[in-house]
Parts: C-alpha cells; sequence; structure tokens
C-alpha cells in the first residue's frame, strides 16, 4: 500500500481511495501503476511494462497505452497538464506526483488490551453492516451487471432484392420493441457473434442471450424467423416465425414482443407508436436504420421516406422527431437546401413532434443538440440529454449525445464515460467507434486514441482526417503525411501534386513534404479543406500568420461541427489568445443567430 499523490494505493485490493471515493481498476492497470511506482518517478519504457506486466508475452504498444489511459481516467489525470503520469514521446511514462510508501502492516502491530478487543470487534461488525447496506441499496437498481440480450443482425436468405432492407428494418424496430426488460439490450450489428466478439473486445457472460435471424420464404410469403440462444452453451430457449410484410408490420413488433415477455421479462411495450399505420410504422424503421448509418446517400433517402411519411401520416410524432434530427445535424450542402434554413426546419418539426408526445425521447436528444451547438447553451443542453438518457437510458444515441456535448465543452473525463457507454449499448456502431477516436484526441490521449482507430478501422472504412490529427498532434511526421495525403486526395488534391509531396519526402523527409502540402492547399482552390484542419496543418509546420489568417476568414455563417471543439483542440492552445482570434468560435455561428425559438412542453 502506498499514496499517490491525494490518493491511497492499495496494489492488493487493486483499488485507489481518495476522500471517501474508491475506484476499482483492473488487476493488469494496477500492476501498470505498481511499476510506475517502483521506478521512483524515472521514466519506464513500454518495453519494460510489456516485460513486467504482460510477461514479455506478444502484446503491441497498444496495450501499454490502453491501461495508461485507464489510469489516468482512474485517477482523473489530464495528459496536457499531467498531476501524475507524464509521457516521454519516444521513450515512455513516469509519474510525477510524490509517492509514499507505507510501513508494513506486521512491523507497526501494536497488541489491543484485551477489554478492547471486543469493543473493536462490534465497532467492525456495525461498520460492515452500514457498508453491506449501503451496498445493497446502491447496487439493487443498477442495470450494468444485468444480462445482455445481444440483438444481431437479421439476414436475408431469400436473395430477393426486394427484401434487401427487411432484416435491417426488423431489426430497428425491435431495438425499441425489447428494450426495458430483465436483459440490457445491445445492438449487435454483424452476424457472426463469436469473431466479432473478439474484434470488438465484448465478452459475453454465462447469463447473456443471442437473438438472431433470417428473413425466409415459405412459398411465396416472407417470414421473420426467429431464434433466442443461450450464449453459455449455444442451446436454444425460444424460436418463432412471423409473416413478414408492410400490411402485417404493424402487429409484428407487438407480436414479438407477447411472445418475448417471458423469456426476456419485458416491461410495458412502448406506446409511442400506437395508431400509427402498417406502412407508417414499415417505412419509419426503414429510415431509422438508414439514418443509423450516418452516410451521405443513406441519409438523403432516409429523409425523402421521412418527408413523406409525415405527408401521409401528419400526427406521427416519431417522424417529425427524426425529420428535425436530421436537420439538426446534417449541413445545408448535405441536404442540398438555402444554408440557413436547416435549423428552422430542424426547429419546426421538433415542435411539431413535441406537441404531439412531449415525451418522446428523441426529442430530447434534438433538443439538445440545438441548445449546444446552435445556442451554445451547454446547460441547458445536458439537461435536455439528461431527460433523454432517464426516458431511455437504453438509447445508445442519447449516450453519444452527451459525450460530444461534455467533449466540445471541455469535460473529457465524463465524455468518455458516456461515449464508453454508448459502445456498451451499440458496440459495432461506427460512428460511435470514431467518436471516441476524437474525443480521445481533444483530450489528448494520443496512444488510446490510435488503438481505438485500430478498433474503428474494423469494422469501418478510415477516417482519414482523424488519423492525421492525432499523428500530427503525436509528432509523427511520417504517418502523418500518408493520412493527409489521403485526406488530401478527398479534398480535390490532384495526382500530379501528390506524387511531388511523395518526392518531397523521399529527398527531404516527411516534415519538409507536410511543408509542401500546406502551401499547396493555400494556393489550389481545388484543394477544398475546412479552415480547422487546415489550420491545424499549418501551425504543425510553423506557418502560424497563415493559420490565423486562414480561421479568421472562414465564413461566419458557416454551419459545421468543427467550430464547436475550437476552443478545446489542444492545437490552438498557443493562439487563441491572439486579438485577431477572441470570441472566434463565437462568430463562427452553425446556422442563424436569430434568438431561438425555445420549445416550451405541456
Amino acid at each position: 500500500m502506498f499514496k499517490l499523490g491525494s490518493w491511497l494505493v492499495d496494489e492488493s485490493a487493486n483499488l485507489l481511495s481518495r476522500d471517501g471515493k474508491d475506484v476499482r481498476i483492473e488487476k493488469r492497470v494496477m500492476s501498470v501503476l505498481v511499476e510506475l511506482a517502483t521506478a521512483n518517478n524515472r521514466v519506464v519504457t513500454k518495453d519494460a511494462l510489456i516485460n513486467s506486466v504482460w510477461n514479455g508475452a506478444a502484446v503491441s504498444d497498444h496495450s501499454v497505452a490502453n491501461a495508461i489511459s485507464e489510469l489516468r481516467r482512474a485517477l482523473g489525470d489530464d495528459r496536457r497538464n499531467p498531476q501524475y503520469i507524464e509521457t516521454i514521446p519516444k521513450r515512455g511514462y513516469r509519474l510525477v506526483a510524490d509517492i509514499v510508501d507505507f510501513p508494513d502492516a506486521a512491523q507497526q502491530h501494536i497488541e489491543p488490551k484485551p477489554e478492547s478487543r471486543q469493543a473493536g470487534l462490534i465497532l467492525a461488525l456495525a461498520a460492515c453492516f452500514v457498508i453491506l447496506a449501503a451496498l445493497f441499496i446502491w447496487l439493487a437498481p443498477m442495470k450494468s451487471e444485468a444480462p445482455r440480450l445481444f440483438l444481431a443482425n437479421i439476414k436475408n436468405a431469400t436473395g430477393d432484392p426486394s427484401l434487401g432492407l427487411a432484416g435491417e428494418t426488423a431489426a430497428e424496430m425491435l431495438t425499441v420493441a425489447l428494450a426495458g426488460g430483465e436483459y440490457r439490450l445491445v445492438r449487435w450489428r454483424a452476424n457472426d457473434f463469436e469473431g466479432m466478439a473478439d474484434t470488438s473486445e465484448i465478452r459475453p457472460s454465462e447469463k447473456d442471450r443471442l437473438l438472431r435471424g433470417h428473413i425466409v420464404i415459405d412459398g411465396d410469403t416472407p417470414f421473420l424467423s426467429l431464434q433466442l440462444v443461450d450464449l453459455a452453451d449455444d442451446a436454444s430457449i425460444w424460436a418463432g416465425a412471423y409473416e413478414l410484410g408492410s400490411e402485417k408490420f404493424g402487429a409484428l413488433s407487438q407480436n414479438i414482443a407477447i411472445d418475448l415477455k417471458i423469456p426476456l421479462g419485458l416491461a410495458e411495450p412502448d406506446r409511442s407508436f400506437d395508431g400509427a399505420s402498417t406502412a407508417t410504422l414499415e417505412a419509419y424503421w426503414r429510415a431509422r436504420h438508414l439514418w443509423s448509418l450516418r452516410e451521405h446517400d443513406a441519409i438523403r433517402e432516409a429523409l425523402r421516406i421521412l418527408t413523406d411519411v409525415t405527408k401521409q401520416a401528419p400526427d406521427f410524432a416519431p417522424g417529425h422527431a427524426a425529420i428535425a434530427d436530421i436537420y439538426a445535424h446534417k449541413t445545408a450542402e448535405e441536404l442540398a437546401i438555402n444554408r440557413s434554413a436547416t435549423f428552422p426546419i430542424a426547429e419546426q418539426h421538433l415542435a411539431r413532434a413535441i406537441s404531439l408526445a412531449p415525451d418522446l425521447a428523441e426529442t430530447f436528444v434534438t433538443s439538445a443538440y440545438l441548445r449546444f451547438f446552435r445556442d451554445r447553451n451547454a446547460s441547458a443542453a445536458m439537461s435536455e440529454i439528461e431527460k433523454a438518457i432517464r426516458l431511455r437510458p437504453e438509447a445508445a444515441l442519447a449516450w453519444q449525445t452527451k459525450a460530444m456535448i461534455s467533449n466540445a465543452s471541455g469535460d473529457f473525463h465524463e465524455s468518455l464515460i458516456a461515449i464508453d457507454r454508448a459502445r456498451e449499448l451499440d458496440p459495432l456502431s461506427p460512428s460511435i467507434l470514431w467518436d471516441k477516436v476524437w474525443f480521445l484526441f481533444i483530450a489528448e490521449e494520443y496512444d488510446a486514441a490510435l488503438v481505438a482507430i485500430d478498433n474503428a478501422r474494423k469494422v469501418s472504412a478510415p477516417v482519414s482526417v482523424y488519423e492525421a490529427l492525432i499523428h500530427t498532434a503525436a509528432g509523427d511526421y511520417d504517418a502523418a503525411l500518408t493520412s493527409w495525403l489521403e485526406r488530401a486526395r478527398e479534398r480535390g488534391l490532384t495526382e500530379p501534386e501528390a506524387e511531388y509531396v511523395l518526392a518531397g519526402a523521399q529527398t527531404q523527409g516527411s516534415y519538409a513534404a507536410l511543408v509542401g502540402l500546406a502551401e499547396i492547399a493555400l494556393r489550389n482552390t481545388t484543394y477544398k479543406e475546412h479552415a480547422i484542419p487546415l489550420a491545424v496543418l499549418l501551425l504543425a509546420v510553423e506557418n502560424r500568420s497563415a493559420a490565423i489568417a486562414i480561421l479568421d476568414s472562414a465564413s461566419v455563417r458557416e454551419k459545421s461541427w468543427w467550430w464547436s471543439w475550437y476552443n478545446v483542440m489542444p492545437a490552438f492552445d498557443d493562439i487563441r489568445s491572439d486579438q485577431l482570434l477572441i470570441g472566434l468560435a463565437e462568430r463562427k455561428v452553425l446556422g442563424s443567430r436569430a434568438q431561438p425559438n425555445l420549445i416550451e412542453r405541456r
């Protein structure tokens, strides 16, 4: 046992304690901390940690980075201003806090008087009773340890292209229909559970269940075939088949929920969709799936479907809420409308959804997004998102939005907790995985961000700009050049220009090549890079004046999420106080600066 700064470290119990707060960490993470403490504030290399903690096993530096990230999170440490763990680039890590060893208990043992033993025993038993009672009260309502229901992708086994989205539509519907029971619902965006479980680091327990399904044809009739499986032994617990089709969709959700009520201990069904026609429900769930992909063409198609839905069913609140969410998130260019129209349209549909269903969780999520990213009101935004989470704690999007608001507000610790919660609920969601990369980058947890990139790349295409920014911040110019070139080609860099940059790298090195790329970006009108990443690149190659000019001349009516992070991005720490940039983030508004129409809920 030893003291590290203000923390008491009990290595035998894997426990950190401070001010009455206990934080339990994994045994291997504790071993890393002990190794650092043993070094007495000297640098410990990654190789040394691998040899001592992992016994020389064939693990990568990423394993060490993950452990360091977990330690920082447990200690409440900040990579930018470390109070406990300092990263020494290209060398390793060292503790910077004071370390005080406690004498071994056996050396300071004093034999108690006989009469004091009984009193001490009574006090100890009383303390144990109080602690156990408190733990019982605290743990009783918690769902974090509840068994999980993994809802896998539903395969289309028919070969019929007209049923191409039938499985995805049904799966999206079941994320709501099967939530809120004794099992914590996890959306599993894969067909092969075991292989992807290894990829995502998810480890099912003996109590967990898997619901998998297929779309099949019997005669001329399509059916949804479902099977509930015990993950402990892969035994089938329940199976059912349901006729599929637009005319059957209205009853499908209700029938499945009724049949699974006992096996899953389901609560009362969600009433948000009562009264909607079968065609409306089928179209809505199909659009929800497309929107969840967060891909340009899919989102445009989702918006088209939802627009038709609300025209045919103007009183269908979830449809209005979904449209509001799309207009709140996407730019005018992406939606092919007037630049100043996105937020007003979002507000219009949000108001309509709230008037129809004041307690619909989705409306609180969109409202939170508008309150923060448009109105710059962090407290109002957080209040809205907490309401959404209370209404639907299983909604990954609500936790993801909370993570975004926390991170852009500078609360990095809370943002990582929230995004990890979102990932628990939707482990293979590309948008959640890449959001975690971004949040770790903003928190300057670069090693952990690189690990998160590896996880995200396993299930989706790379996001080159994130990788470029992280490698640049970490000072790895070879890797940064590769990522910046990939990003530049996406943004209009010609192949001859790319070859020129690569030739410079071969003769003068990667840093000089980045200087050349930055010069091309400044003079080439076909290379369309956003002001924020371009300014980061310019600062990395020490062109401060050009970076300031780019930022200060950016469109004041630009709707872009980039500006919401300007005030917390580490790259701009040294120029935010420049006279040209005072109030910059406020001027780069996300939409119209007209007085917001704050919606009152009845």
